[in-house]
């Protein structure tokens, strides 16, 4: 589990960027 031994930036980070792939995700279904 070393390997997910991420800082809060990257968490953060990594939950913008999954929150806007969600939001695309749903973009592109409406389409």
């Amino acid at each position: 589990a070393k390997r997910f031994n991420l800082s809060v930036d990257e968490l953060k980070m990594l939950n913008e960027m999954t929150a806007d792939g969600i939001k695309l995700g749903q973009v592109l279904k409406v389409k």
